[in-house]
């Protein structure tokens, strides 16, 4: 795995007891940022913790190593290319919207800006100049 990637680590039975004195007791899962991996040793920066009764507690990215022995599981985020492409096509419509309700609300009256918009051909007026 390479550091900076999403991941997650199941713990095993040697694993709670070993970091107990870290991270607390009864944890099942660390998840975090990988920071750097070192022999059978992966730094995290951790982000969750997942407890064995399902709760969960955020973290905001404090450093524990864990020790290959303690894993019973790596888990590591992949995107999912449809998700990526939904997300992509979501913030084009966002930043388009934007472009076309600047254009109609301010300043999309055809001559620069300024003065009184250019009325619809057809239309006109009406009220005092």
């Amino acid at each position: 795995m390479q550091p900076g990637r999403e991941m997650a680590v199941e713990l095993n039975d040697l694993g709670r007891l070993n970091l107990n004195t870290l991270i607390g007791g009864d944890v099942s899962q660390v998840a975090g940022i990988l920071q750097q991996q070192t022999g059978a040793d992966y730094t995290i920066k951790v982000s969750e913790l997942t407890y064995l009764n399902g709760k969960s507690a955020m973290w905001s990215g404090e450093p524990v190593t864990i020790r290959q022995d303690y894993v019973r599981t790596f888990l590591e985020k992949k995107m999912s290319p449809g998700k990526t492409a939904a997300a992509v096509l979501a913030g084009a419509g966002v930043v388009g919207g934007a472009l076309i309700a600047h254009t109609v609300i301010g300043g999309g009256n055809g001559n620069g800006g300024e003065g009184k918009p250019e009325p619809p051909p057809g239309t006109g007026y009406r009220g005092h100049p």
